[in-house]
C-alpha cells in the first residue's frame, strides 16, 4: 500500500507501524545478538572447562587506525593524541564492540 493513496489519518498510523517495526526489528536483532554471545560464552566454557575469562579488555577504535597503525606516517599529529584518545573512550562507552582490539586474560582452574 503506498502512502499517497491513504487519507492522513490512516498516513499516519502507517508511519507510526514503520517506526514501530523498525523499533521492534532493531529489538529482536539486538536480543539475538545477546543469545549469540551467551551461546558463544557457554559453549567456551563448555569446550575449554579448565579456563576461566577473568577480563575482557576492548581498546583502541580509531586511534591505531588515524595513528597510522604499522606504517610510519600518520594522520594524527602528536598534538590530537589526546582528543582521539578522548573519541576512544566515547565509543567504547556507547559500545564496547566499537573496540579494534581487545585484550582477553584467561586463567587456567586448578583440577580438583
Amino acid at each position: 500500500m503506498k502512502l499517497e493513496s491513504l487519507n492522513e489519518s490512516s498516513r499516519v498510523l502507517e508511519i507510526r507501524t514503520l517506526i514501530q517495526s523498525k523499533k521492534a526489528l532493531h529489538h529482536f536483532y539486538s536480543l539475538s545478538y545477546e543469545k549469540y554471545r551467551q551461546c558463544l560464552k557457554e559453549k567456551f566454557e563448555k569446550k575449554f572447562s579448565l579456563l576461566r575469562r577473568v577480563s575482557y579488555s576492548p581498546h583502541t577504535p580509531l586511534l591505531y587506525w588515524v595513528s597510522g597503525g604499522l606504517k610510519k606516517w600518520s594522520m594524527a599529529p602528536k598534538i590530537l593524541i589526546p582528543f582521539w584518545q578522548f573519541i576512544d573512550r566515547l565509543f567504547l562507552k556507547i559500545s564496547r564492540d566499537f573496540g579494534s582490539f581487545t585484550d582477553i586474560e584467561i586463567y587456567k582452574r586448578l583440577e580438583a
